[in-house]
């Protein structure tokens, strides 16, 4: 806030000065009466106007020596430095990020509820858009959207196998889609062209 008020009043300073120069250029009567106090309000603006510009620059750096580089709470807008330092320590850990989203998924299963979106990894996980992106995509392999689209299959197998008798409608809305026909689609898409309905059969005629 200091350093802002700081530079304001500089420029400030800067722009009166450098007007008054330029006015008693102009209204000078050729002599060098007002000459020297015009060279002094010239130098004066200059200086305020490179005091200005270097004002933010000196306090950032001020800033990260005497804070050591970064800021360890991770706040929001954070220099160029910081965000390159935040990216190092997410790679450092990002095995760890991935199987904790891995642990929560097997056993909380949040992705059963119709709304599950990458917000709410964003949200119980503390990352940024980017950083979540990249652990699907890097460490699972698949983009957030298809990654949660296997575990519903998945689930939808699991209760197709332990409830004969299920209807595929309850089976739908039990793993989180919101119509039976995206279910249909996606469970035929992961199973070679197989539909829920001959997959319940399968394990019918299976015994299971």
């Amino acid at each position: 806030m200091l350093q802002a008020i700081l530079r304001i009043s500089l420029c400030v300073s800067s722009t009166v000065c450098l007007w008054g120069a330029i006015l008693l250029i102009c209204e000078g009567d050729g002599t060098d009466r007002y000459g020297w106090l015009a060279g002094v309000l010239m130098s004066w603006g200059v200086a305020c106007m490179l005091l200005a510009w270097l004002a933010p620059k000196l306090g950032t750096r001020r800033f990260r020596k005497d804070s050591g580089g970064s800021d360890p709470a991770g706040h929001d807008g954070p220099a160029a430095d910081d965000v390159e330092i935040k990216g190092e320590d997410f790679n450092s850990q990002f095995d760890i990020y991935k199987r904790n989203i891995e642990e929560w998924l097997d056993t909380d299963r949040p992705y059963l509820n119709a709304d599950f979106s990458l917000q709410e990894v964003i949200n119980r996980f503390k990352l940024n858009r980017t950083y979540a992106s990249r652990i699907f995509n890097e460490g699972f392999g698949q983009s957030f959207i298809l990654v949660v689209r296997d575990y519903r299959i998945e689930y939808a197998k699991e209760l197709l196998r332990q409830k004969p008798g299920i209807s595929i409608s309850e089976v739908a809305q039990q793993c989180g889609y919101s119509t039976v026909q995206a279910f249909h689609k996606a469970f035929a898409y992961c199973n070679d062209g197989m539909t829920p309905g001959k997959f319940a059969q399968s394990m019918k005629n299976q015994g299971h």
